[in-house]
């Protein structure tokens, strides 16, 4: 099944590590970006023909069916004026992961099943976003890691593959 499913969210990701907020502006922040991101994957992956199941657990949320799909990779592309180095470029995009890690129904520890990149790209000034990018890990070549998938503008900084890439690309699990 050749399943790619990408989507554009219009949040501001900013330098989690270097920013000092009140925590209850954080946190409201934390579950706009991670709710949004949920959200925006499961309509994505349906719209692709994923299934998915009811909602499950303590917190009422439904997951996608993905387990035929996996291994998969998502490339998180972060758009925004100015670039941020790759440690906090990881951090910035934590709240996303986590909701896409909710939609799947696979926790994010395992690099195994789900290989997360990140990337970034230069916007207009006061123009913020994110775009998502999802596909079975099978469908990506090695070249397509190093480059963003969704073409960004001339000159946009790209980051690196942070998690999990080498462990999908030599067929490795735990």
């Amino acid at each position: 099944m050749s399943m790619r499913a990408e989507f554009t969210l219009p949040l501001r990701l900013v330098s989690e590590s270097n920013e000092r907020i009140h925590w209850a502006k954080k946190s409201k922040r934390t579950k706009l970006q991670r709710t949004a991101s949920y959200r925006a994957s499961i309509e994505s992956l349906r719209a692709q023909g994923v299934s998915s199941s009811g909602p499950i657990g303590a917190q009422d949320k439904e997951t996608l069916q993905v387990e035929s799909l996996l291994p998969l990779w998502v490339q998180i592309t972060r758009v925004a004026p100015r670039s941020l180095d790759t440690d906090n470029l990881a951090g910035a995009c934590k709240h996303v992961r986590d909701g896409i890690a909710d939609a799947l129904g696979v926790d994010d520890r395992h690099s195994h099943l789900v290989a997360y990149s990140y990337a970034q790209a230069k916007g207009a000034p006061k123009c913020y976003e994110v775009r998502v990018v999802i596909a079975p890990f099978s469908a990506i070549s090695p070249a397509t890691l190093s480059q963003d998938p969704i073409k960004a503008p001339p000159g946009a900084v790209t980051g690196e593959t942070v998690v999990g890439a080498e462990a999908l690309r030599s067929g490795a699990t735990r």
